[in-house]
């Protein structure tokens, strides 16, 4: 038996998480399982049955190094999906929309994703403080060399200006984030 599988570009950030889970969602409830994801922004899907089903994206380690966890979440009806930044799971939807969340309460919620959203926005600064900003400066700066064309100056401006307004809605979905689950 062939598999039918299409490819979809989409990309979320990580504060758009909750966004991934419903378009997954929906994708599923059309007869598309999300089957692989591939960095940054490719989802294969394939065809299957159409059915209701809810994904969610958990922070941890590395199932195979954390099988307790995993045996755990499948204790409640979670199965382990796959791993792309974070770690997806996926159960058949509950009438009861709280059984179809995988932590308990908002705060618990909101940790979880503090701790995402830092370790990303981590990585995000470092590479553009050691690399992107030195390397504008470079360009404009720098020494001749080879790629000191008005063509690679633009380009480079493109990528710098790209990673500021990349940080720049991180930082503004986190705080909405952090409004929305300590407010609760």
């Amino acid at each position: 038996m062939s598999r039918t599988t299409k490819i979809h570009v989409k990309f979320f950030t990580i504060v758009d998480y909750e966004a991934e889970e419903i378009w997954m969602r929906e994708m599923h409830q059309q007869g598309w399982k999300p089957y692989r994801f591939i960095l940054p922004c490719f989802y294969v899907v394939e065809k299957y049955e159409p059915a209701d089903i809810v994904y969610r994206m958990v922070v941890s380690e590395n199932p195979k190094k954390r099988p307790d966890y995993v045996y755990m979440l499948r204790d409640y009806g979670w199965k382990y999906h796959s791993s792309g930044c974070m770690n997806y799971y996926w159960k058949p939807a509950d009438a009861d929309e709280r059984k179809n969340e995988l932590f308990t309460d908002p705060t618990s919620k909101f940790n979880a994703i503090r701790k995402v959203i830092r370790r990303q926005m981590f990585i995000i600064l470092f590479t553009f403080f050691c690399s992107v900003l030195p390397g504008t400066y470079n360009i404009f700066y720098g020494e001749e060399f080879i790629y000191h064309t008005r063509a690679w100056q633009i380009t480079w401006l493109c990528i710098l200006a790209l990673y500021v307004c990349m940080a720049i809605y991180c930082i503004i979905g986190f705080r909405k984030q952090k409004k929305k689950y300590q407010n609760t």
